[in-house]
């Protein structure tokens, strides 16, 4: 038996025993099945034993069968309008990659930066920061880390240049590669090789706190305020806290990274540069296609911003997801201009979108609506009345740490998923803003930077054979507390 069939084993058990288990003083039976539920659930996604968008599915089923909700109510979570906001993210994204435009983008940028340690590292940080605010931290580790790959070969062989193609064609040999890292005797090589790579990491998690689409726990925590608190919170509204937050935590991060753990005398790669060039040269002149998707997309995110000034005074049925997937449709309708009948985007294409993730967020989202139909949050509330909470600020820097704690290496959606509902009953019974108590712990469980096993990202750079977990440990701690701090302050001075 596999490991991952025996954690299946476990979880199974440990929801019978559960349900066997008398529901503790004054909670109704109804109430406890729910908890048993969302045990069960969390627990299958922390071990991932089985793939966490079929975990998600489970309340579809498990709510109906213990009589919480009816299965039209169970599965009306998963078409949720923060779903379509979703998708229509997905595929822009996938025109933006389809068409090369993150290619572009990620070379002009290190070309400006030039070719210093530091340059570096603030060039991969501002790439990876701003694509993941509308990619998926995940896709833009993997489209960026050929790139990084690139310069590391670069500056490991005699500064010949190395381009990306040689990188993903494994015409370099990844393995001759990562020895000859191993056996530099230049110390400062090895640590921007590993820099390099962590950047990316980093760089790609923390953009995806900017705004609603950039990362999971984000669509569910607006999907609940929605479905639970009947707040809307726009894509603008959202960006007041996110974007700012990113600057601080980019900057924050090029500095413990190139500054204090893989610090050098400011090392630099001569061929940077003529590797940019190289590949710019490759792609040719900016074509039709690309210019379009900048074009359709930049419209897009001009109206989500629109929807958020206006907020109700022109259409209150224009939100946010109705110009997503507006905008996306038209993806498929204008022509690329540079072959017949071709699109920007076509079906085949799409397919390949990470469908997994809007299941993720509809499970998040069906087990909120649990929490409300079994009366677990009155419970919540009723034993959080009797702990006299009375220091709001004091709650919510608690409860914002454990999520960081706990996100370091269990699925930042189960985070999430575990503490909005508690946070938004904290927050009725502190007379606060739903919101200043739950958006610290959502921003909270992104910032996953110490362990392999957090976060995509980390998996990714991981995977590369050059950075060890040992690595990413002290500066992803040093990273996560500065977080912490900053989102408090951020949230509580804006909500």
């Amino acid at each position: 038996m596999g490991r991952k069939f025996i954690y299946l084993l476990i979880g199974i058990l440990l929801f019978i025993i559960l349900l066997l288990i008398p529901s503790p003083h004054n909670m109704s039976l109804m109430t406890w099945r729910m908890v048993s539920i969302t045990v069960f659930v969390v627990f299958l996604w922390v071990t991932e034993a089985l793939p966490l968008p079929i975990t998600s599915l489970m309340p579809i089923f498990l709510i109906p069968l213990f009589g919480i909700l009816p299965p039209s109510k169970a599965t009306v979570s998963y078409g949720a309008p923060m779903i379509y906001l979703l998708l229509g993210g997905f595929l822009f994204a996938a025109a933006l990659e389809k068409w090369n435009l993150h290619k572009r983008f990620s070379y002009t940028i290190l070309k400006v930066f030039g070719n210093t340690h530091s340059g570096i590292i603030m060039a991969f940080m501002i790439i990876c920061g701003f694509i993941s605010m509308w990619i998926s931290n995940g896709a833009v580790a993997l489209m960026i880390a050929p790139i990084g790959m690139a310069f590391i070969a670069t500056l490991n062989n005699d500064d010949a240049v190395c381009p990306q193609s040689e990188i993903k064609e494994n015409s370099i040999d990844k393995h001759s590669l990562n020895s000859k890292i191993k056996e530099n005797s230049n110390n400062e090589k090895l640590k921007l090789s590993k820099s390099i790579l962590y950047t990316i990491a980093v760089g790609s998690t923390i953009g995806g706190m900017a705004t609603v689409i950039g990362t999971p726990p984000n669509a569910l925590m607006v999907g609940m305020m929605s479905s639970l608190y009947k707040i809307d919170i726009t894509f603008l509204e959202w960006m007041k806290v996110g974007v700012p937050l990113v600057i601080i935590l980019l900057f924050i991060s090029w500095f413990v990274i190139c500054k204090i753990f893989f610090r050098t005398s400011n090392l630099e790669l001569p061929k940077a540069k003529e590797i940019c060039i190289e590949e710019l040269s490759k792609m040719g002149p900016v074509g039709k296609a690309e210019k379009r998707v900048y074009i359709l997309f930049s419209f897009t995110a001009l109206f989500w911003i629109l929807a958020g000034i206006f907020k109700g005074n022109i259409n209150h049925n224009i939100s946010d997801t109705t110009i997503a997937v507006f905008g996306a449709i038209f993806l498929f309708i204008i022509p690329s201009g540079i072959n017949k009948d071709e699109k920007l985007l076509d079906w085949k294409t799409a397919k390949n979108l990470p469908w997994g993730v809007l299941l993720l967020v509809g499970g998040g989202i069906a087990l909120a609506n649990g929490f409300e139909a079994s009366g677990l949050n009155h419970y919540v509330k009723s034993e959080l009345i009797n702990a006299h909470i009375d220091k709001p600020i004091i709650v919510i820097s608690l409860f914002a740490l454990f999520s960081i704690m706990l996100t370091q290496f269990a699925p930042n959606i189960a985070v999430a998923t575990l503490f909005i509902p508690i946070m938004g009953t904290a927050a009725s019974i502190m007379t606060i803003s739903e919101i200043s108590a739950i958006m610290p712990v959502v921003l909270g469980a992104s910032l996953s930077f110490t362990l392999p096993v957090g976060t995509p990202p980390n998996a990714i750079i991981y995977g590369e054979g050059i950075i060890k977990q040992k690595d990413m440990i002290k500066p992803g701690t040093v990273i996560a507390l500065f977080g912490w701090v900053f989102i408090i302050v951020i949230t509580q001075l804006i909500y």
